[in-house]
C-alpha cells in the first residue's frame, strides 16, 4: 500500500512526490485529505507508487548498508573484538544494524546496552543485550537540588538525588571492558559516560547523532549553539561521528565541533527486508485502510491527520477507517479531539504489536500517513515502503 508522509527533509530522502509516494505541506490537513482522495481514486496509480517504493527501499536494505561500511569496520575491527553500543532504547535501527554487523563479522562480540522502552523482542540474533534503566529523572535531580534543599529546610520531602545511574553504567562498562564504544546522541549522559570511560581506559568511541537543525526560534537556536559548544569534548575526541540522514550530515559538517570534517559520515537509517516485505494479502473488506504509526506527541501532528479524517468523512466519497498504533502523553488530548470532530466511528486504535509482527500491520493497510513537522529518522516510512505500502508525508 502507498505511503503519505510530511515532506520534511529526512522523508524526502526516500519519498519523491507522485513517483514512489505522496507529499503534502506540513500543517495543511485539507491538502492531506486531497492526497488521500487522489490515491484512493486510482488503484492502478496506487499500485505503481507501491511498487516504486519497494524498488527505492532496496538500496536502503540493512545488509547493503553494512557492506558499504564494511571497509570502515574492517580497518578498525581487526584488533577490536568486543563492541558495546549504548543506546537510549532498543530502537529497530540499532537492532537491525547489530544483527547485520554480526552476520558480516561473526568473530565479533557485540553487546547492546539499552533502555527498556521497546516492543522489539526476538530480533536480536547475533549479539547480547542488557536493559539498563535510562531514567531521565537524574537530569532533573541536579536541577531540583536547590528545591530539595529548600524542601528539607521546611521539613518536607523533596526530589531525591539518585546517582545509581552513573555508578551502574560505569561499572558495567568496566566489567565488560569493550574494545570499541558506540554511543547515541551527544546530549545524552550516556555519551559523557562513554567519554569518561574511554579517556580513563584509553578506549575509542564512535558518536551517532540525529540532530539536523538548530531550532525554529532564535532562543532555541541560541541554546543549540550553547549545547554544541559545551559538547565539544565529545565531538573532538570521537573517532568518527555518524549521522542517520543526508540532512543531518550537512548539518554536522557545518556545526559539529570536530577537528576533521571528513570524520563525519553518513550511516543511513535502514530496514531489514527479510522482516518487512509484501505478503500480498487479500483484504477482508473494501474500506480504504489508513494507517498511522506514531507516538502521541506534539511533533507528530495528529491534529492534522484527524482534521483530514473529518474532511474525508464530510465529503463522503468513499468508505474508510483510520487505524492508529501509538502511545504517549497526548493520548487524552487526541481522544478529546476525535470526539469534538465527531469522527469516533472512523477511528480504530491498534494495540501494541511485537516488532516481528509489524509486517502484518503494514500489509493489512492501504496507505501509511506521517504528518510530522520534525523527525529524527521516521523509520516506519522505509519499513512501510518495503512492504509495498503507499506513503504520504508532509513537506
Amino acid at each position: 500500500c502507498p505511503c503519505i508522509v510530511s515532506a520534511i527533509p529526512e522523508n524526502l530522502e526516500l519519498i519523491k512526490d507522485k513517483e514512489n509516494g505522496l507529499t503534502f505541506e506540513v500543517g495543511n490537513d485539507v491538502a492531506l485529505a486531497e492526497k488521500i482522495m487522489a490515491m484512493a481514486a486510482s488503484t492502478t496509480a496506487a499500485a505503481k507508487l507501491a511498487e516504486a517504493a519497494k524498488q527505492t527501499i532496496a538500496d536502503f536494505d540493512i545488509k547493503k548498508v553494512v557492506q558499504r561500511l564494511d571497509e570502515f569496520f574492517s580497518a578498525r575491527l581487526s584488533d577490536k573484538k568486543k563492541i558495546i553500543w549504548i543506546a537510549n532504547d532498543r530502537n529497530p535501527i540499532y537492532l537491525n544494524f547489530f544483527n547485520a554487523l554480526g552476520e558480516t563479522h561473526p568473530e565479533l562480540d557485540l553487546f547492546l546496552i539499552a533502555g527498556d522502552r521497546t516492543a522489539t523482542e526476538g530480533v536480536d540474533k547475533f549479539y547480547r543485550w542488557q536493559v539498563f534503566s535510562f531514567s531521565y529523572r537524574f537530569i532533573f535531580d541536579f536541577l531540583f537540588l536547590p528545591v530539595r534543599i529548600f524542601a528539607r529546610f521546611k521539613g518536607k520531602k523533596g526530589p531525591k538525588l539518585n546517582l545509581d545511574y552513573y555508578r551502574g553504567l560505569y561499572s558495567l562498562l568496566k566489567k565488560e571492558n569493550p574494545d570499541l564504544l558506540m554511543v547515541n546522541l551527544y546530549m545524552q549522559p550516556t555519551s559523557w559516560q562513554a567519554l569518561l570511560y574511554g579517556l580513563i581506559h584509553r578506549k575509542p568511541y564512535i558518536l551517532l547523532e540525529e540532530k539536523k537543525f538548530l531550532g525554529q526560534t532564535a532562543l532555541r537556536r541560541m541554546l543549540s549553539r550553547i549545547q554544541l559548544f559545551l559538547a565539544a569534548p565529545l565531538f573532538l575526541l570521537a573517532k568518527e561521528v555518524y549521522c542517520y540522514t543526508a540532512d543531518g550530515l550537512d548539518f554536522g559538517k557545518k556545526y559539529f565541533p570536530v577537528q576533521n570534517k571528513e570524520n563525519i559520515k553518513l550511516l543511513p537509517a535502514t530496514v531489514d527486508t527479510r522482516l518487512f516485505y509484501n505478503e500480498h494479502l487479500n483484504k477482508d473488506d473494501n474500506r480504504l485502510k489508513i494507517l498511522v504509526v506514531a507516538r502521541f506527541v506534539p511533533f507528530k501532528r495528529y491534529e492534522d491527520i484527524l482534521r483530514a479524517v473529518k474532511t474525508l468523512k464530510d465529503r463522503d466519497v468513499f468508505d474508510f477507517v483510520l487505524n492508529i498504533r501509538g502511545d504517549g502523553p497526548q493520548e487524552g488530548e487526541i481522544n478529546l479531539l476525535i470526539d469534538k470532530l465527531g469522527i469516533r466511528d472512523r477511528i480504530n486504535f491498534i494495540p501494541p504489536t511485537p516488532y516481528l509482527e509489524q509486517v502484518r500491520t503494514f500489509n493489512q493497510n492501504d496507505v501509511l500517513v506521517l504528518a510530522s513537522f520534525n523527525e529524527p529518522i521516521g523509520i516506519v516510512v522505509p519499513e512501510a515502503m518495503a512492504c509495498g505500502t503507499t506513503v504520504i508525508i508532509s513537506d
